[in-house]
C-alpha cells in the first residue's frame, strides 16, 4: 500500500472512530431518556409521554440503522481501496 493510501486509510479510520463514539453517546442518551419516559408512563400514563417515547424510539432506530449503513459503506470503501492497491502493484 502506498503512502497516500495509508494516509487516506488513517483518515477514514479516525473519522469512523469519532462518528462511532458520537453516535454511541447519542444512543446511550436516547436509551436513558426512554427509560425515564417508561418509568414516568408506568406511574402516570399520558398521551404526551407515549408520543415522546415513540419519537425517542424512532430516533434511536434511525441512529442505529444509520450506523449500519455507515459500516457497510466503510466496508465497501476498504474493499475498493485494497482492490485498487492490488491492481496498481
Amino acid at each position: 500500500m502506498g503512502n497516500n493510501e495509508s494516509i487516506c486509510e488513517g483518515q477514514v479510520i479516525s473519522y469512523n472512530a469519532v462518528e462511532t463514539k458520537r453516535k454511541s453517546k447519542r444512543a446511550t442518551e436516547l436509551i436513558d431518556r426512554i427509560k425515564v419516559i417508561d418509568r414516568l408512563h408506568s406511574i402516570s400514563p399520558s398521551e404526551n409521554l407515549y408520543k415522546e417515547r415513540i419519537s425517542l424510539q424512532t430516533g434511536f432506530d434511525s441512529l442505529t440503522n444509520d450506523q449500519k449503513d455507515i459500516n457497510a459503506q466503510f466496508q465497501s470503501f476498504y474493499e475498493n481501496l485494497y482492490t485498487a492497491g492490488a491492481i496498481s502493484k
